[in-house]
């Protein structure tokens, strides 16, 4: 007999389950399914590593004293690892032939290679990396001149950190001309989006946060390592969002070295690459040792993934156990049988999302409500929808013996490691998750969640993401286009279930989400895109609807109020719910 048995119409009511019941059928070879999951127990800690970028000008001091022992002491100081150089000058006559680069790093004990941006009458004018760690290749970029200005360049390597291959570009964009910078680092974009590792650009970009498509280009695909500017957003777009600007700019400002008023110096890193969260590891050191000042960010680079861990998502039949009741297994058609049990749709419902939502001056009451008029229209016969309280998730865990049970975490930041370790439970157990935009971002205390940003980012399929509100870059989800879908048997007929009926991108009314990078073995469903539909990136650093196995995560915010009244974004909503249940039309 079901926990929830009281059909629930319109009018929404919070479900408090007492006690767990006794799990029937065995949950689909239970033991088999738990012993499939990761381990509970806290993963090993990833990889730290401090990264700095330093425009150097030649060793020459903004008290005009010339040394390069000064510049070697100050990255000792920092403990930087990885440090991208710029103006850099190999054994010229300009710096009474020194060979710059090498000479910090025999200082150091470090590895270092040259980045050639043009010649002199003796040696070279570089862009320089120096390395803690093994360089195992390199090469140099000659980047776009359209207005025949001091030529420009990026250098490309590929560190060895302890296994993990890295890919780190140094650059310094053109000073005078922002058109011809655009188009540098547009040609930077490209050919670092190509780079299959774990990557950071640092330099000198010469373009400050805000109304810059230099930074833009670069915040498309990769996070900006700066404490306050660690969003994906269009610069030109967040410069009109008034009082946000403000904090924008506070900081990390690396051009006046005894007054700093301008930041052009950056390290940006790919979305897979952590940014350290703790007070100071991002910063901006003081320094005489040349015109700019040096700004350094710890990182934490990606584990090596072992794989897929959570049952893969089959056309497997119904099932049945020995007891009579319903053996829940991946997602599957739902059996017609007259003794089959129905399915379940539980809504969580959290005080603290409610707290966030009121801070932020949104109606997280009209969204619960949205969802469940959703839901009740599924026809035919739709699931029976109740909500139930973030504390009391683990009933749901004896509800999946029963029958198909979807859990639908709309926007749930806020969770508690409690409720998180439950919702783990649960899919265990066998059950099926509905995951919207910020669900488990954060938790109740704002702290930011679990080794990818998200607290459950691996039973979402997400092995990194980003919160982007771009316009129009993500005004949109769109299908992906047949043939890309690659992923298993089936997955094709998986986009095409879920986008029945749906036939233009779906618009967001407030065009911001999170952009994601699947798992291997998870299911791309849908991307980001203008509401032409014209993809925003390449599909591998644009999937905005993921599937894993039992689990659905959509990077934006599907269910809201305001979203559920597009046609397109309803009808999408609902093929998910039947999807996910296996409910035929």
């Amino acid at each position: 007999m079901r926990l929830f048995s009281e059909p629930m119409r319109r009018a929404a009511r919070v479900l408090a389950v007492a006690g767990v019941a006794l799990m029937l059928c065995g949950l689909w070879t239970c033991a088999d399914a738990q012993a499939e999951q990761p381990t509970t127990g806290s993963p090993e800690p990833r990889r730290r590593i401090t990264v700095m970028t330093y425009n150097i000008h030649a060793g020459l001091g903004v008290d005009s004293v010339y040394s390069l022992d000064r510049i070697a002491d100050l990255i000792r100081a920092e403990q930087a690892d990885v440090i991208g150089l710029c103006e850099v000058e190999q054994k010229t006559q300009k710096v009474n032939f020194d060979d710059q680069a090498k000479l910090i790093a025999d200082k150091l004990g470090f590895y270092h290679v040259y980045g050639p941006v043009f010649p002199r009458s003796t040696g070279f004018f570089c862009n320089a990396l120096i390395s803690r760690f093994p360089i195992l290749s390199h090469r140099t970029h000659q980047l776009p001149n359209p207005n025949r200005a001091q030529p420009r360049a990026a250098l490309e390597a590929q560190l060895d950190v302890g296994g993990t291959v890295v890919t780190v570009f140094v650059t310094h964009l053109e000073v005078a001309d922002s058109g011809s910078r655009a188009v540098q680092a547009e040609a930077l974009a490209g050919i670092a989006s190509r780079t299959p590792t774990p990557r950071i650009i640092m330099g000198d970009f010469n373009a400050t946060p805000t109304h810059a498509p230099e930074t833009a280009l670069m915040l498309r695909e990769h996070n900006d390592t700066y404490a306050l500017h660690r969003v994906l957003v269009d610069s030109r777009w967040l410069a009109a969002q008034g009082p946000f600007e403000r904090d924008y700019l506070k900081g990390g400002y690396t051009i006046g070295v005894f007054d700093p008023s301008a930041r052009i110096d950056y390290i940006f890193a790919s979305h897979d690459i952590g940014v350290v969260g703790e007070i100071g590891a991002a910063r901006v050191p003081r320094s005489p040792a040349s015109d700019h000042l040096p700004y350094v960010a710890t990182l934490e680079l990606p584990r090596k993934q072992a794989g897929q861990v959570l049952p893969a998502v089959t056309a497997a039949d119904a099932t049945r156990g020995t007891s009579g009741s319903c053996v829940p297994g991946p997602v599957r058609p739902l059996s017609t049988s007259p003794d089959s049990c129905g399915p379940l749709v539980a809504v969580m419902q959290s005080q603290d999302v409610k707290a966030w939502y009121e801070d932020m001056g949104w109606y997280y009451e009209d969204d619960l409500d949205m969802i469940l008029e959703m839901v009740a229209g599924i026809e035919p016969d739709g699931p029976e929808c109740v909500l139930v309280s973030a504390d009391e998730l683990d009933g749901l865990v004896a509800e999946v013996s029963e029958g198909p049970v979807l859990l639908v975490l709309s926007n749930a930041r806020g969770m508690s490691e409690r409720q998180m370790r439950t919702v783990r439970d649960f899919v265990a157990a066998g059950g099926r998750v509905l995951a919207t935009y910020q669900t488990s971002l954060k938790t109740e205390t704002e702290a930011i969640a679990g080794e990818y940003g998200f607290g459950l980012a691996d039973l979402f399929g997400a092995g990194l993401a980003g919160w982007t509100g771009v316009s129009p870059m993500h005004d949109a989800i769109a299908p992906i286009g047949k043939g890309e879908v690659d992923a298993g048997d089936g997955a094709e007929a998986v986009a095409g279930a879920i986008w029945e009926g749906v036939d233009t991108a779906v618009r967001l009314r407030v065009p911001e989400g999170m952009v994601v990078k699947p798992w291997p073995g998870s299911i791309v469903l849908g991307q980001w895109s203008s509401q032409s539909g014209a993809p925003s990136r390449a599909l591998p650093l644009n999937a905005a609807i993921v599937l894993n196995g039992p689990v659905m995560y959509v990077g934006a915010d599907l269910l809201s109020w305001d979203t559920l009244q597009e046609d397109s974004a309803r009808a999408l909503a609902a093929n998910m719910v039947r999807f996910m249940l296996g409910v035929n039309r």
